[in-house]
């Protein structure tokens, strides 16, 4: 046995061959020599001793009892690392460095306690054991930047990878780990073709072999496509889903009503004229002359037009202005505190700002911090409320025909009488302006309003069942156009019955011999 060190002097020395950091709760230490970084004790005692690895501490004498060095080290270097975990991250001998980060993914993959006959064995498993996860995390991360590009060079939306048909192809391709993507030619040609022929047969089997276009709705709009050529979409519409049946071409053509009607006489007989409950199309002159013509060539069949002309601005997509509006009165106490920063006195009253900028911001903030703005900003969204409501429900993917009628009564009886709401704040809404807003709202209730409305609503088991309802929704009103819808579609007895109904208990008759 040689000459013992003093603990000390092994301290110093131990302390003076490593650099000690911690990272985001990770401590790690440094050799001096070689570079290499260690978080688990036992390796790095080792690494300290020189014990089974050839790059060791090379300033520890020959003599120097291993045994005192190696319980001393771990006592030094565990003060130093006393927040590490048992983890361990055992870095390649031929590596130099092992970030931070990486370090505490790998580590999180391993065992918290691992044998202490591992530091030991030199076999080539345990020492490429450690560095799979490593890799494994580094390949990913590479693989996540490789899809993120091909998203934004591509212009795909960012939820195509949450898509069911993506993951469904990837999950496929999963399990063929030689495969190759096809060619563009293969692309464009047969792979097209058998798209949609599969596409073609799913439509037919899913929806005119479940009697899709029973009493269904033909849709008509028009749009350019990439050529700037004028075309007009003719889609079919079910309780099953959508599906676009055909499309004209207006190229050569102007796009007056005889010419939109033509193409809607020409679907609603290929597709079987009892088979179309309504057509609809935006509110424009041409298509509401349109609907005239197709009415008149098919007394049963009901015009009727657009809810709403829906904006794309987001999830909701209309009503930009509104949102806006929302969203700024819910950054009220923010956008107060911006405006009196010093930060914003800096940019205001910045020199080489032009004069209209400074006024402008000025502007801006005698507005924020008017009390009286806010007050009207909670009375305007207090009045559209109601209406908001409404079409998020008429945009909604889910049946609601048999609701529109009441939801769109609520929604006036609302507007009427919000003048008497407890809840104002400014004197905004007197009864005058809400009698112009319920106006507004009747004008274009008018326009897309038919009579399916009233049918569906009397056949929705919530008003079917709910006497109270009868008088709050105005039943003559109600019956009257149930009445007309049946003369066009009833049959026989169940049309005498209807049209002799003068009683709450015969229009129940009525209503329920009609489901049945």
């Amino acid at each position: 046995m040689g000459v013992r060190t003093p603990k000390s002097e092994l301290a110093r020395k131990v302390m003076g061959e490593y650099t000690f950091r911690t990272h985001e709760g990770q401590s790690f230490a440094t050799c001096r020599y070689c570079g290499l970084e260690y978080v688990n004790i036992t390796r790095l005692t080792t690494h300290f001793t020189g014990d089974h690895e050839p790059r060791g501490a090379s300033a520890m004498p020959d003599e120097e009892d291993r045994d005192i060095q190696r319980e001393f080290a771990r006592t030094i270097l565990e003060e130093n690392l006393s927040n590490t975990p048992a983890n361990e991250l055992a870095p390649s001998q031929r590596s130099t460095h092992t970030s931070p980060s990486t370090a505490a993914n790998v580590s999180a993959n391993l065992p918290r306690n691992p044998s202490p006959l591992s530091n030991i064995t030199s076999s080539r498993r345990h020492i490429q054991q450690p560095l799979r996860p490593m890799m494994d995390v580094a390949q990913r991360k590479i693989a996540d930047e490789k899809w993120s590009m091909v998203l934004s060079v591509m212009g795909l939306p960012f939820r195509t990878l949450a898509h069911p048909m993506f993951r469904e192809a990837y999950n496929f391709l999963s399990k063929l780990p030689g495969y190759k993507f096809p060619s563009n030619t293969a692309l464009r040609t047969t792979l097209l073709d058998k798209n949609f022929n599969d596409v073609k047969k799913t439509a037919e089997q899913n929806m005119w072999g479940h009697n899709f276009c029973v009493r269904g709705t033909v849709a008509c709009d028009g749009w350019t496509n990439q050529n700037g050529r004028p075309q007009v979409n003719l889609v079919i519409v079910n309780r099953y889903g959508e599906m676009v049946y055909d499309h004209a071409d207006g190229s050569n053509m102007t796009k007056d009503a005889k010419w939109v009607a033509a193409n809607m006489i020409r679907v609603i007989r290929e597709v079987g004229p009892k088979n179309v409950l309504q057509f609809t199309a935006d509110n424009a002159v041409v298509n509401t002359l349109a609907g005239q013509i197709v009415r008149a060539e098919f007394p049963h069949i009901v015009f009727g037009g657009y809810g709403a002309t829906l904006l794309k601005p987001g999830i909701t997509r209309f009503a930009t202005s509104i949102i806006m509006l929302d969203r700024t009165f819910h950054l009220e106490h923010y956008l107060k505190q911006m405006v009196v920063s010093e930060r914003w006195k800096t940019w205001a009253t910045d020199s080489r700002r032009p004069s209209k900028t400074k006024i402008k911001a000025e502007s801006i903030k005698q507005i924020i911090l008017d009390d009286t703005y806010w007050n009207k900003c909670h009375d305007v969204l207090l009045m559209v409320e109601p209406v908001y409501r409404l079409l998020r429900e008429v945009d909604a993917h889910k049946d609601f025909m048999g609701r529109i009628f009441w939801e769109s009564w609520e929604a006036q009886e609302s507007i009427r009488d919000l003048w008497k709401h407890s809840g104002l704040k400014s004197n905004l809404l007197s009864k005058v302006r809400c009698d112009e807003v319920l106006l507004l709202f009747r004008l274009r209730w008018d326009k897309w309003h038919n009579i399916i409305h009233s049918t569906a609503m009397l056949l929705h088991p919530s008003y079917l069942f709910d006497p109270g309802r009868h008088e709050l929704y105005g039943w003559d009103y109600i019956l009257e156009e149930f009445q007309e819808y049946i003369q066009v579609y009833g049959e026989g007895i169940l049309v005498t019955n209807v049209m002799d109904m003068n009683s709450r208990s015969g229009w129940r008759n009525a209503t329920m011999s009609l489901r049945a």
